[in-house]
């Protein structure tokens, strides 16, 4: 709820005051804020994520498309909440992303509003397996286009 005022334009420096003055579980929230999340399942999930200490981004770009989360430089994250991915459009434009992703040398892992706020310990230990097996590093299959 925190990143979703700051995408609205609220200054991450105002909620930070304001949850200064709240209670500790407010002030706990807030010190996680990140910019950048599109979406509550996707700040719930890099919150928990970083437990595997890999190094994140949010929304990073690859080649021409941006990405929920990017773990390491290999592993991509999408989270896909049914009102923004349900249309015929949307649903074939993730098709496309995917496909282009792979070409580039990604791995893009899938997971629903409902799976991450409902079954998150199937989720993680999914992305875990990935990242033991060090399948989100980069050597090996050359170089990704420049990340933004």
């Amino acid at each position: 709820m925190l990143e979703s005022a700051m995408r609205r334009g609220v200054a991450q420096e105002d909620i930070l005051a304001a949850a200064g003055h709240g209670n500790a579980r407010l002030r706990r929230a807030a010190g996680l804020l990140e910019q950048g999340a599109e979406s509550g399942a996707e700040s719930i999930a890099r919150v928990r994520l970083r437990a595997l200490r890999v190094p994140m981004r949010i929304q990073a770009r690859i080649g021409r498309w941006p990405v929920d989360l990017l773990l390491g430089e290999r592993l991509v994250i999408e989270i896909d909440g049914r009102s923004y991915h349900s249309a015929e459009h949307d649903f074939l434009r993730d098709r496309v992303k995917d496909r282009e992703l792979h070409e580039l040398g990604c791995t893009v892992m899938r997971f629903t509003y409902s799976e991450i706020m409902r079954d998150w310990e199937a989720c993680f230990a999914q992305i875990r397996r990935f990242v033991r097996a060090g399948r989100h590093r980069a050597p090996g299959r050359g170089p990704l286009p420049p990340i933004r």
